[in-house]
């Protein structure tokens, strides 16, 4: 490979999220203290980088390893999922051509589009069964303008249940599925407190969904930082069918614990000891993709694949809840 094709004109680096470290002036003992950079600052050096990754004319196969706030395309996470090395080439769904990349700040990504204008919820036939359950138990909002059970329109959810779901509405749903099943089981208040500053992302602000999920640990962000102003947690960024497997299975592994903590024991996470998929799923997700098809909570798209990277819709998240409600997390009870 030609290396100087990939070089900017102008070399330069940047360290993104590092600390620094000073001194204590008060302890001559203690020499290195580090001291880490707050959120803005991140975004800076993410900006920096991304400045010097739109200099370097990378194709389409490399931006797919750099973070979005690179200038990447963050669509692979191993060199398996764009590279064939049975016959040592390109995946015939990556290209040669040169990538290109814009030059702007690193922003906090805007909201996507929820419809709320709409009367009433729009919903697939094959979820309908699944909707209606789920607001009886408590787990979606009613429409009170309408007889009997119907989604209500929310600004969270919209009123177009076949789009695709951000990881803030899939905390939503999950959040309020794990507080609405403990409090039935239990017959107490099971809401999760947030605590001042929980709420308190490097790019959300506000969300308490988010903060209950990243606490329990549905979900985690997309970097390491001292605290959680500086954790990037991607409230707006879309899932696939596999983070939601990951997502579902570090939901149930948090309700054994608390099934355990009053007194129902016995349930564990039921993973598949073989999976019928032919096509690529990714290692971080394997295990996920085993405990929602072992529960029977996901299946494949066909009988042999598992479409790990296309995208999940919110009444697919509903559907999957509903199945690890009804085989799993409320089996054997009257």
């Amino acid at each position: 490979m030609d290396f100087t094709k990939y070089t900017p004109a102008s070399k330069g680096s940047v360290s993104i999220g590092m600390p620094t470290f000073t001194g204590r002036p008060d302890n001559p003992y203690i020499k290195d203290v580090p001291v880490w950079p707050d959120a803005s600052t991140v975004a800076s050096q993410y900006a920096t980088a991304k400045s010097y990754v739109s200099q370097m004319n990378l194709p389409d196969w490399a931006l797919a390893f750099l973070p979005v706030e690179m200038g990447g395309t963050e669509t692979a996470r191993e060199v398996g999922d764009v590279f064939n090395f049975e016959n040592a080439t390109l995946k015939s769904n990556w290209s040669d051509a040169t990538g290109s990349v814009t030059e702007t700040p690193v922003t906090e990504p805007e909201t996507p589009v929820v419809d709320t204008d709409a009367d009433e919820v729009t919903y697939s036939n094959w979820a309908a069964e699944d909707i209606i359950t789920a607001i009886s138990m408590g787990y979606l909002d009613d429409d009170p303008d309408v007889f009997g059970y119907q989604p209500a329109v929310t600004d969270l959810l919209g009123s177009d249940y076949t789009r695709a779901i951000t990881r803030g509405q899939f905390a939503s749903l999950a959040i309020r599925y794990y507080e609405t099943l403990m409090s039935d089981i239990t017959g107490e208040d099971y809401t999760i407190p947030v605590n001042s500053g929980d709420d308190v992302f490097a790019d959300s602000t506000g969300d308490t969904n988010m903060a209950k999920a990243y606490t329990l640990g549905i979900l985690g962000g997309y970097n390491s930082a001292p605290n959680r102003s500086g954790v990037y947690v991607g409230p707006n960024d879309l899932i696939t069918r596999e983070q939601a497997a990951t997502m579902l299975t570090r939901l149930m592994e948090q309700l054994i614990d608390a099934f355990n903590e009053v007194g129902r024991t016995g349930w564990t996470v039921w993973y598949a000891d073989s999976l019928p998929f032919t096509d690529t799923i990714s290692d971080w997700a394997y295990d996920g993709v085993r405990a929602v098809y072992g529960v029977g909570a996901m299946t494949g798209t066909t009988g042999t694949t598992f479409s790990a990277k296309s995208s999940y819709t919110i009444e697919q998240s509903i559907v999957t809840l509903m199945r690890i409600d009804n085989n799993w997390a409320r089996a054997g009870m009257g």
